[in-house]
C-alpha cells in the first residue's frame, strides 16, 4: 500500500492512509483501536497487511472485528515470493468470508497476471502498479 499512497490520495481526496514499512498485524490492530476510540474510522477501510511475516487466524479476525462498524472493508491478499504468502492468503480469505462488511481483492492473482506493475523483487509497485491498485479500490467502493 505504501507504493500507492500518492495515487490513492489523488483519486480519493481526503483519504487518510496510515501505512508503515514492516508493520505487523498486532501493531495494525492497535492503530485501528486508537482510531476507533477517537472516532476517526471512515465509511471504508483498506487493509493490506501480512507481507512481513506469518499471520495467525485469531489476529486477522481481531483486526476485522475492530472494523466491524465500518460499512466497507477492502482487504488485499498478498503477492510476494515469500514462504508465508500462501498460508497468510488462506487465513485472510477464510477470515474475510466471515465478515459481511469485508471484501477480498485478489492482489496475488492480479499481480501474477501483471508483473509489469512490480519492481524486480515482485513485491513493490511502481507508478503503473499504484494506478492499478487504486483502481481496484475504486471498483470495490462502487460495487454495492
Amino acid at each position: 500500500m505504501l507504493g500507492a499512497i500518492r495515487e490513492l490520495q489523488r483519486v480519493l481526496p481526503g483519504l487518510v492512509v496510515d501505512a508503515k514499512v514492516s508493520r505487523q498485524v498486532t501493531a495494525a490492530i492497535d492503530v485501528l483501536r486508537r482510531q476507533r476510540k477517537a472516532g476517526t474510522l471512515g465509511e471504508f477501510a483498506i487493509v493490506h497487511i501480512g507481507n512481513n511475516g506469518y499471520v495467525r487466524p485469531q489476529q486477522f479476525e481481531e483486526l476485522l472485528k475492530t472494523l466491524s462498524d465500518v460499512p466497507r472493508v477492502i482487504v488485499f491478499n498478498l503477492k510476494e515470493p515469500r514462504r508465508w504468502e500462501g498460508p497468510n492468503n488462506l487465513i485472510i480469505a477464510d477470515v474475510v468470508r466471515r465478515f459481511p462488511n469485508a471484501v477480498l481483492v485478489d492482489w496475488r492473482d492480479f499481480g501474477l497476471n501483471h508483473p509489469e506493475y512490480f519492481a524486480k523483487d515482485g513485491i513493490h509497485i511502481g507508478a503503473a502498479g499504484a494506478r492499478a491498485y487504486t483502481l481496484l479500490v475504486v471498483e470495490q467502493l462502487q460495487d454495492p
